[in-house]
């Protein structure tokens, strides 16, 4: 038996390090590419010169994220061709910031002098980052516009060329942007609502509404605490719904619209059983065309409405609980598909370890066989249960069940007891005796006075009886 546990474990090692050497290193998608055409996550950080570092903080420039570690190959290659395209773009709104997953401050400062690195360091301690950016392997590189808005993202060693071609492109997009009449929002920024209570959320058109003739919008919110009632239009917009929260808007006539203009409106209601004091109402994204079909270039000025959300403490009175904004990424990141030769010596050493001594484990495990509990079952199936190996039973130990006048008649523990009931070990199995040596008034094992006869074996169901002042009381031995 222990040698099947063996075996099967074994397969599930050898399995385990195919994985993890040949399967996860080919593997080419990763889901940090779903940030493309969304709003980078903002993140405060630590720097390693202490400084406090937030994404927000550089809103108008070109930012490169590049999340790695100093023991990582590749991110060390990738670093110097990093270094050649800040040395180029430095000048022109363009910043760099490398994010170290969770190392030593110390260690991090080394490999930054030792490289010649000039540009932010940060460290991800608590891995809040690495979670937001979906970071599956390093390095990652993400290139976000100036509008805050992930452009290009690429896992594995991206070469200097790669990037130029990529930061121009940046640069030519922030300028149609700039040339662009469309502007869109969620209003109102920000909302106070009791639970059970409903409020409602505009898509906005700030500027430009005449120009579109059509376009899509999708939006996103946490269910467990806001239920969607409704979507509805506004003027002479019509609304057809696409999937879940993505909406398509357009309008028949081409007269001008007003500005600002509203497209559609968002019904919600605070649900009654939540524990949390804010939330929040995401505007993913707007697009929008001419009459020609041509794309318009779109400006979210605010894709947020946060939720302030008031709990009644009392039937008269309430009390208005706010916390900062927090927002909760629920994505699991436990592998980095790049590894280094440090790296493979600890995932190839470790299992081995770790089914080494689940192997001992089990066998001490499995040399040991649990001592089966028996019982004692009174009259009114009323029971006493015990698993020890040898007990004394006395006085003490039916008060909860007898009157005092039964009790009298039973010897007290430190009388020597009533009788004892002791497990012997024979052939891996557990039997149970009974013994009677110094009772006052002897007790019975099927109707047979037990007291000065040694060690009687019980068997499963024996009528153990007990003297009490009208005669007896029957004990029922049951083994599990």
């Amino acid at each position: 038996m222990l040698f099947k546990l063996y075996k099967k474990i074994s397969f599930f090692l050898i399995i385990f390090l195919l994985v993890q050497f040949f399967v996860l290193p080919i593997i080419s998608y990763s889901n940090s590419e779903e940030l493309i055409g969304k709003n980078a996550p903002d993140f405060t950080l630590e720097s390693i010169f202490g400084k406090t570092i937030s994404l927000k903080d550089f809103q108008g420039k070109i930012i490169l994220l590049d999340f790695f570690a100093t023991w990582c190959g590749p991110c060390r290659m990738e670093m110097q061709y990093l270094k050649k395209v800040y040395n180029e773009y430095k000048e022109k709104d363009f910043i760099i910031i490398s994010i170290d997953l969770y190392e030593d401050i110390e260690k991090v400062k080394k490999f930054v002098n030792e490289n010649d690195i000039e540009w932010i360091v940060v460290i991800d301690k608590d891995g809040i980052a690495t979670r937001n950016y979906l970071i599956e392997a390093i390095p990652t590189l993400f290139l976000i516009d100036k509008n805050g808005i992930v452009r290009f993202v690429h896992v594995g060693v991206t070469d200097d060329s790669s990037l130029r071609d990529e930061i121009v492109k940046l640069y030519e997009i922030t300028q149609t942007i700039n040339k662009s009449t469309v502007e869109a929002c969620l209003y109102p920024k920000t909302v106070e609502i009791r639970t059970g209570e409903q409020f409602m959320l505009n898509i906005l058109i700030s500027t430009g509404g005449s120009k579109i003739q059509a376009g899509e919008f999708l939006f996103s919110f946490d269910d467990k605490c806001l239920q969607l009632l409704n979507v509805t239009k506004e003027l002479s917009w019509e609304l057809i719904k696409i999937n879940y929260n993505k909406y398509a808007f357009y309008r028949l006539s081409k007269e001008a619209m007003p500005e600002p203009t509203k497209v559609a409106t968002l019904i919600f209601k605070v649900k009654e059983d939540i524990k949390i004091t804010q939330t929040e109402v995401l505007l993913q994204y707007l697009k929008a065309a001419d009459a020609n079909g041509n794309d318009l270039p779109v400006t979210i000025t605010g894709n947020t409405s946060l939720i302030h959300i008031i709990h009644y403490t009392a039937i008269t009175s309430y009390t208005i609980e706010w916390t900062p904004p927090k927002k909760t990424i629920e994505t699991k990141i436990t592998t980095i598909v790049i590894i280094s030769d440090q790296t493979k010596f600890i995932l190839f050493t470790i299992p081995i370890i770790v089914a080494f001594i689940s192997i001992i484990s089990l066998y001490v495990y499995s040399s040991k066989k649990k001592i089966p509990k028996y019982s004692l079952i009174l009259p009114n199936d009323q029971i006493i249960t015990s698993s020890s190996l040898d007990k004394v039973y006395g006085r003490e130990d039916f008060k909860r069940y007898l009157k005092i006048d039964d009790l009298k008649y039973i010897t007290r523990r430190d009388k020597g007891g009533q009788f004892r009931i002791t497990a012997k070990k024979i052939n891996r199995m557990y039997d149970y005796y009974i013994i009677d040596e110094y009772s006052t008034n002897s007790t019975l094992v099927n109707d047979v006075v037990i007291k000065g006869k040694g060690y009687i074996k019980l068997k499963n169901g024996d009528i153990i009886k007990l003297p009490i002042h009208t005669g007896y009381l029957n004990i029922i031995f049951k083994s599990s």
